[in-house]
């Protein structure tokens, strides 16, 4: 598997290490093997199938092809996850189509706007996994205080933290003691750690007269369900023009069996009946969300309900389950010129 940003703070490599240990787990014996297929080393043992982790951040042009042809020179088959689309990378996406005739997308959405941008290929929508559910979580109302609001996410701009501490710095007036948890580490760089500066120095005044609280500690995945099930509405407020992609916060927060309040951007669009979704991310609109979903129960019982049910349908088991039939089926499709692959 070839995961450029392999034991970084990146969605792509936390994301392929939650694949990775469930793929182990059914018995497949998965490699890092991309450096030995892009530079031309003999590895002790070659891989059946190539499956290519890929955001445009991470790849250039030039070692894209070198993927391509080296597996093409071993006929190795080889398959594509696409973790965002952009339409707008007109280089990149002539080479990705040209390249894989596999391509993995995580929404009908992403997968309509291939089909629109002229891509022919098979592609198959395999949902984001789900982490596990919470164990052992206290009450969210336990302290006696008032509501706690949570959300998650690497600290960047486009997540709509700064409109959600200023919605919850709002909604004091009508439940006295709100509280905004926003559990959000930097990613791995600059602009992410001066994003987090400029949270901090916007937003003074919240974090003095305590209706925010930062928690800027990296957290694993069971550790962070386990936070987001303590409260008692999460929100991912995520800026509507993000390009085509799937959110992997939003799949801890199914994990943590809250109610969830989200925008309308491509990020969520394959989520419905288990979310609140609003049209913008503005405080206003946030706000009016969370004074309706806190006044009705059963709303929240109904979207925590969903929220469940979607969590054990994409959980990482039988997503594991679905990668591992699509590389059946390539490798039963692929011409291997008998060079003895296993799996």
């Amino acid at each position: 598997m070839l995961v450029p940003s392999w034991g970084s703070r990146c969605g792509v490599a936390l994301y392929s290490a939650s694949l990775i240990r469930e793929l182990e787990k059914a018995g497949y014996l998965v490699d890092l093997v991309g450096s030995d297929l892009v530079n031309g080393a003999r590895p002790e043992r070659w891989p059946a199938i190539v499956h290519v982790q890929h955001k445009y951040s991470l790849y250039d042009r030039a070692t894209l092809k070198r993927i391509w042809s080296r597996s093409a020179t071993l006929r190795i088959p080889s398959l594509v996850t696409l973790h965002t689309f952009d339409p707008a990378q007109l280089v990149a996406n002539c080479l990705l189509a040209s390249a894989f005739e596999e391509v993995l997308v995580h929404s009908p959405l992403t997968l309509e706007a291939l089909r629109a941008a002229g891509w022919r290929q098979r592609i198959t929508v395999v949902p984001m996994g789900v982490p596990g559910p919470a164990r052992s979580v206290a009450a969210p109302d336990a302290a006696g205080l008032g509501p706690s609001i949570g959300s998650a996410g690497f600290m960047e701009p486009y997540k709509g933290f700064l409109p959600l501490i200023r919605a919850v710095a709002r909604l004091r007036s009508t439940h006295p003691g709100a509280v905004c948890h926003v559990f959000s580490s930097p990613a791995a760089n600059r602009s992410s750690e001066e994003w987090l500066e400029h949270i901090r120095r916007e937003c003074r005044g919240e974090l003095a007269e305590g209706s925010l609280r930062l928690h800027t500690e990296f957290e694993d995945e069971e550790r962070l369900v386990k936070s987001l099930a303590a409260m008692d509405i999460n929100v991912f407020a995520y800026d509507t023009g993000t390009p085509y992609a799937t959110s992997a916060a939003v799949r801890v927060g199914l994990a943590a069996g809250r109610p969830m309040i989200v925008t309308s951007s491509p990020l969520f669009s394959d989520l419905d009946e288990e979310v609140h979704k609003v049209a913008e991310p503005t405080v206003e609109s946030i706000h009016q969300a969370l004074v309706s979903l806190l006044g009705d129960r059963e709303r929240q019982a109904r979207l925590a309900a969903k929220a469940a049910e979607r969590a054990e349908a994409d959980g990482w088991p039988n997503v594991a389950r679905m990668h591992a039939d699509i590389y059946r089926a390539v490798l039963e499709s692929a011409d291997t010129g008998g060079l003895g692959f296993t799996h």
